[in-house]
């Protein structure tokens, strides 16, 4: 799927956003101004014909058991650089904007439009999950080990009902499994700090150079969610690549 502003376009059964091992960004005073800033840069492998140059990146709050909502759209840079302090591109999109959480955090997902016009990777997006200080400035880079995380931060909070990826997220769930594949609860936004955004980018880093993008994300989001539980802890490659569909 594919998420276009506050649009969700299908490009398959569920609610999904298909949305580099990188540290958490660093952060540094912005004069009262929430600024997310760094570079989109394209997986050497499986997303041919891919671009960052001058494409649309949305800034979105996750939402718990709701699709993420646009926080406001600008473009990357011809070198592919994104910065959310520049002039709004979607402003009749915009559902909400920059709110703390109890921490003075917001867990916030950025997404570039990197695909193809045609082909199998139309669509392909590259972004990622972050704890935003609200306020002040963060920089981090986007790769494709960090897209991973970015939709495996959409499903646990927005949910995944769908098992085809090889795991669902709902509302609760009535054991460890749900028609043959895990079943994980639908987690509050808050809840993914920087600790769980490690280990989800961490275990994404084992298989981001494994996959098609933007088919195989999901297989590999599913593989992530159930070799780190969910974010709670690290993950091993073993583990990871066993549970990498195909």
């Amino acid at each position: 799927m594919k998420l276009h502003g506050s649009r969700w376009i299908a490009g398959g059964t569920a609610l999904l956003l298909t949305a580099a091992l990188a540290a958490c960004g660093s952060s540094s005073g912005g004069g009262g101004e929430t600024v997310l800033t760094g570079l989109v840069v394209v997986p050497d492998t499986g997303c041919a014909g891919c671009n960052s140059s001058s494409r649309l990146v949305t800034v979105l709050a996750l939402v718990e058991d709701g699709a993420p909502q646009t926080i406001k759209c600008v473009s990357t840079s011809e070198r592919g650089v994104y910065d959310s302090a520049d002039p709004n591109l979607c402003p009749e999109q915009t559902q909400t904007s920059f709110q703390a959480a109890a921490d003075g955090n917001q867990t916030v997902i950025v997404v570039g439009d990197v695909g193809t016009s045609s082909g199998p990777q139309s669509g392909a997006q590259i972004g990622g999950v972050l704890s935003a200080p609200i306020g002040l400035t963060k920089s981090k880079d986007f790769t494709g080990t960090t897209q991973i995380a970015c939709v495996a931060s959409v499903y646990l909070t927005a949910g995944n009902p769908d098992p085809s990826a090889g795991c669902v997220v709902q509302a609760s769930c009535p054991g460890p499994t749900v028609g043959g594949v895990p079943c994980f609860p639908i987690a509050a936004p808050e809840s993914i700090g920087d600790d769980q955004i490690e280990n989800l980018e961490s275990a994404s880093a084992f298989v981001s150079d494994q996959i098609t993008y933007p088919s195989g994300v999901p297989g590999a989001v599913c593989a992530v969610l159930e070799c780190t539980q969910a974010g709670a802890v690290a993950a091993t490659a073993e583990c990871v690549q066993r549970e990498l569909p195909g």
